[in-house]
């Protein structure tokens, strides 16, 4: 990777919209053998891409001719769909970006599929922002769901709810 295009992205979390959809984001990660050191990290991206469901056998099917479910491992994907993503990335993208998505010889696939909620009220709880959908798949958000999920389901159990309350009042509400 050239210089100038590692030194844009250095200690950045950079996020770009796609115009057709989509966003990428691209942020540095450990090096080898876990290495945070400056000049030693790895620039890692992501591309969150729309795919119908007519394109998924194309494009998680690997070199081999073998059909994968879900992903493709790093090498795996045919030049096909990998010349499409770099000629996509021209167009729609930040010219770093898609400078970044050109310069990698060997992207991986992987599928992402988001859930959302059907209703947004149960009862007496109500799913707002980030818990309306189970798209929380960037670095940011997944340890924050992962986190919340629990302290959420331990409030609604039904045998721990007359407890969560009367811990949730100050003691002078107490009887």
């Amino acid at each position: 990777m050239p210089d100038d295009l590692a030194f844009f992205f250095d200690d950045k979390f950079t996020f770009c919209d796609a115009r057709s959809g989509g966003h990428i984001l691209v942020y540095l990660i450990p090096g080898e053998n876990a290495d945070t050191t400056a000049g030693k990290r790895l620039l890692n991206w992501v591309w969150y891409v729309h795919a119908s469901e007519a394109e998924l056998p194309e494009l998680l099917t690997d070199k081999d001719c073998r059909h994968h479910h879900s992903s493709l491992p790093q090498g795996g994907a045919t030049e096909a769909p990998v010349a499409a993503l770099r000629d996509r990335a021209q167009r729609e993208i930040h010219p770093r970006m898609a400078q970044l998505v050109s310069s990698t010889p060997d992207p991986f696939i992987q599928t992402i599929i988001d859930i959302v909620a059907p209703r947004t009220v149960f009862g007496r709880a109500c799913l707002l922002g980030d818990g309306l959908s189970s798209s929380g798949h960037t670095r940011r958000e997944l340890p924050q769901k992962r986190r919340a999920i629990p302290c959420f389901s331990r409030k609604l159990s039904p045998k721990r709810k007359e407890e969560s309350h009367r811990r949730s009042r100050p003691s002078s509400w107490r009887k």
